[in-house]
């Protein structure tokens, strides 16, 4: 029943690679599954016996350490591993695997060899990444929204201003010349604010018609600052006049927590 042929068609048809490596300090390879080629680039034969390359070796280099010592951990505390890190492939194109496996050990309880799997998640983590993007960026004009705002006070230990800005005129812009005209001036505004205060802080959209700048305190106290967001938030033409009115409080010394930051 368990013919070589049979077990040659399961390997190959496996999502992913399968290999089964030594317990030894460069991890040599004693099979790796076809499906290796498709994740690295690199053909399976390449890692038999660590003799073209070693698998170690086309880990990314700042994640190869911790994949290393992860795995050895597993292996002395006889449990299965499960692992996310990069790879650098042939083409120099970096990817995601998922690789999950566990040291085999004899009836004498000495380890002898590892078997695992590797599957490419890089679509996945792609599609993590712009999830992560959009809960954290305003949709319209794709700067940090609130939530990312809150978040960015609770990690703040040194002190900040934060200035709140709200367009006065812009209700008059969206009733004259439609929501679309008035989508368009929100991410004109928001591209110039992000562009005016980039080397000095960050520019939020709070929702509707607000924005605020969250920046390390000038020695001015912010005054420049404020003024350059003003400019960026004001767009003039004819029939309309949009500009911004402000309110600033300094972080932490008047506000404390990121709540009462936002009263």
């Amino acid at each position: 029943m368990w013919d070589k042929k049979w077990l040659e068609t399961l390997v190959a048809n496996v999502p992913g690679a399968i290999y089964r490596c030594a317990l030894s300090s460069d991890w040599k390879v004693e099979f790796m599954s076809g499906g290796i080629e498709q994740i690295t680039g690199y053909p399976a034969a390449e890692f038999i016996g660590n003799e073209g390359r070693s698998f170690l070796s086309v880990i990314h280099p700042d994640d190869a350490p911790v994949v290393d010592k992860a795995v050895r951990a597993s292996v002395t505390r006889r449990e299965p591993f499960v692992l996310e890190y990069r790879l650098i492939t042939a083409d120099g194109e970096m990817r995601w695997v998922h690789e999950q496996g566990r040291g085999i050990f004899g009836d004498g309880g000495d380890p002898l060899y590892l078997d695992g799997s590797i599957v490419d998640i890089s679509e996945r983590k792609q599609l993590e990444a712009q999830l992560e993007h959009l809960a954290y960026h305003d949709a319209l004009t794709r700067l940090p929204n609130r939530r990312r705002l809150l978040e960015d006070l609770e990690r703040t230990d040194t002190r900040h201003v934060l200035v709140f800005f709200d367009l006065d005129g812009f209700k008059v812009y969206n009733d004259s010349f439609g929501h679309l005209e008035g989508d368009l001036l929100l991410r004109r505004l928001g591209r110039s604010l992000h562009d005016a205060v980039a080397d000095h802080g960050i520019a939020y959209r709070l929702g509707g018609d607000e924005f605020c700048v969250f920046a390390p305190l000038p020695a001015d106290g912010g005054d420049q600052l404020i003024a350059a967001s003003r400019e960026a938030l004001s767009e003039h033409g004819e029939g309309f006049s949009v500009q911004a009115s402000w309110g600033a409080v300094i972080v932490p010394d008047e506000a404390p927590d990121a709540p009462s930051a936002l009263v």
